[in-house]
């Protein structure tokens, strides 16, 4: 076995992990030795856009009814997030 600190292997995971991460923004294909190939397919991306655009759409109505403060901070993370991912998308198509 090798002697390496598991804090080192979970660094160089992460930063390869972040690399893919950082490299679908560019390319709408990445490959990784040992997981294989990562592909941005354009139909899927623009059903996953209606989807966000839908439950986007439906948090803003729950924003105007009655919530508590827990809800609703929950409601506009979760529109931030839709946002981000549907940003993300659209670069791909």
């Amino acid at each position: 076995m090798l002697n390496i600190p598991e804090s080192l292997v979970e660094l160089v995971i992460s930063h390869k992990n972040k690399a893919m991460y950082e490299a679908l923004y560019l390319h709408t294909s990445i490959e990784d030795s040992g997981l294989g190939k990562f592909l941005v397919r354009p139909k899927k991306v623009l059903k996953r856009i209606k989807v966000l655009d839908l439950i986007i759409e439906a948090c803003y109505k729950r924003l105007e009814t009655d919530l508590t403060d827990k809800q609703r901070e929950k409601y506009t993370a979760n529109i931030a997030n839709c946002i981000e991912q549907k940003r993300y998308l659209e670069s791909k198509i």
